[in-house]
Order: structure tokens, then sequence, then C-alpha cells
């Protein structure tokens, strides 16, 4: 299953995406550094076990609901089992931020 692909700072309330990863979902769905991440396909997604649920359950297209800049849009997520992603080239994030 490919990665979600985003970092969160899991010492602020949401599930703000501080870094975007190349080629991952979340990037080619349109979340950007600094969208908060409200729902994944119905699910709300108030704490990170919770985001990290939804997406662990995630299958195909699903509705992805970004909070950016106060106003709350629909992306359109895809969940694909393709083999042929490209690894982002990027280093982990930081120790006091998780990323999926």
């Amino acid at each position: 299953k490919p990665r979600f692909g985003v970092s969160v700072d899991t010492t602020k309330p949401g599930n703000v995406a501080k870094q975007v990863f190349t080629n991952s979902v979340a990037e080619k769905a349109g979340v950007r550094a600094g969208d908060e991440i409200v729902s994944l396909d119905g699910k709300e997604t108030k704490t990170y076990d919770a985001l990290l649920e939804a997406i662990r359950g995630a299958k195909g297209k699903v509705s992805l609901v970004v909070e950016r800049d106060g106003e709350r849009i629909t992306l359109e997520a895809v969940f694909d089992d393709k083999k042929d992603e490209k690894k982002d080239e990027k280093k982990p994030p930081e120790p006091d931020k998780r990323w999926f």
C-alpha cells in the first residue's frame, strides 16, 4: 500500500501537515504543507491515532477534507496498490514529529 505521505507535528492540536512527500497519495490529492487534515473517507481525524486508523482503512478513491486558510476543501485521494511508485528522496522528519 502506498504511503499517505505527510509528516505532522503531534505537539500541537490537530493534524497539520508539516511536510508533504513527493509522489505520495497526499501530494497527488493536492494536500499542502499547513493544511489541517479534518477527515478521510468520512471519518473525522481529530487525533493522530484517528488519522492513522483512517489511512490504514482507506482503499481506492476516498474523500479527503482539509482546512486551508480557514476554508474547508474536499480533495480526492487515491489509495491503490501499484508497486511502481517512486520513493521520495526526502529525509524523515525530526524525532518530535511523526510521519506515515
